[in-house]
C-alpha cells in the first residue's frame, strides 16, 4: 500500500512495486546488489541508484530468485534548479559553436551520463549494437531532435525524459549522415556483409530445424491444429 500511495516508479499501478529478480535480470547494479543482501521479510536501508532513493523488502527467496517489493522517490528538482541547470547546458553550447572547447572534450567535462560520458557521447543503436540509426527505424522523440539536422550540427538545448520518469537536458551533435542512395558495395560494404552474413545463418538455422522436426514431436490441441505453419509442426506435408 505504501508503494501505491508513495512510489515514483511507474510500474507501480501494475505491479505495487513487486518483482522478481535473478543475477542477471537487467536491474541496476545497486537494485540486484539490494535484492540478494536480504533475508526473507527483511527491509533494506535506504539506497541510492540512477532512478533515485529505494527501499526494499525481500518477500521470499526461491532459489537463484528473490521476490521484492520496493519503494522508489526520485529527488524533484524546483523550476529554479531546472533552469540554472538548462542556463549551463546553453552556455556549454555556446563554447563548443565558438570552438572554445571541442564536443568530446566537453562530453567528458559536463556531461553527467554515464553510460556515454567516457565514449565522447556516442549513442549506441540497441538494436543493432553500433552506432549507426536507420531513420525509417528510430526513435520517433529521437528522430524528431535529429531529422532535420545537418552533418556537424549540434541540436538546440532539449527536455527529456526516461521510461522510469527522469527528466534531463541535452544536446545532440549529429556526426554523419548518410542520404539515401543505391547499395553500394564500396560505401556500404560493411552493411552489406552484415545482411549477408544475417541471412546465411537464418538459412542454416531454418535447414537444421527443418531436419530436427522430423524426428521431433509436439502436441498441438484442435484450437491450433488448423494453423498453417511455417514449418512442418504438423507432419502433415
Amino acid at each position: 500500500m505504501k508503494a501505491i500511495l508513495y512510489s515514483d516508479d511507474p510500474g507501480v499501478t501494475q505491479n505495487s512495486g513487486f518483482y522478481t529478480i535473478e543475477r542477471n535480470s537487467p536491474f541496476v547494479k545497486e537494485f540486484k546488489e539490494a535484492a540478494f543482501s536480504l533475508e526473507e521479510g527483511e527491509i533494506s536501508e535506504p539506497f541510492k541508484s540512477d532512478f533515485g532513493y529505494h527501499i526494499m523488502m525481500c518477500e521470499k527467496i526461491k532459489g537463484k530468485q528473490r521476490d521484492v517489493y520496493h519503494i522508489l522517490m526520485q529527488p524533484k528538482a524546483d523550476d529554479a534548479a531546472a533552469e540554472s541547470v538548462r542556463d549551463s547546458l546553453i552556455k556549454y553550447r555556446q563554447q563548443i559553436l565558438k570552438l572554445e572547447i571541442p564536443f568530446e572534450e566537453a562530453v567528458l567535462k559536463y556531461s553527467q551520463d554515464k553510460d556515454t560520458r567516457l565514449s565522447g557521447g556516442v549513442l549506441m543503436n540497441p538494436e543493432s549494437g553500433d552506432t549507426h540509426f536507420d531513420l525509417t527505424r528510430m526513435d520517433p522523440d529521437l528522430y524528431a531532435k535529429v531529422s532535420s539536422l545537418k552533418e556537424g550540427e549540434i541540436s538546440d538545448v532539449f527536455l527529456d525524459e526516461t521510461p522510469q520518469g527522469l527528466k534531463m537536458y541535452k544536446i545532440l551533435l549529429l556526426k554523419s549522415r548518410t542520404e539515401s542512395h543505391t547499395a553500394d558495395l564500396v560505401q556500404d560494404y560493411v552493411k552489406i556483409m552484415d545482411l549477408a552474413l544475417q541471412k546465411k545463418k537464418t538459412e542454416s538455422i531454418e535447414k537444421w530445424s527443418e531436419e530436427k522436426i522430423e524426428d521431433t514431436y509436439v502436441n498441438i490441441n484442435d484450437f491450433y491444429s488448423k494453423c498453417e505453419f511455417k514449418s512442418n509442426w504438423s507432419k502433415s506435408q
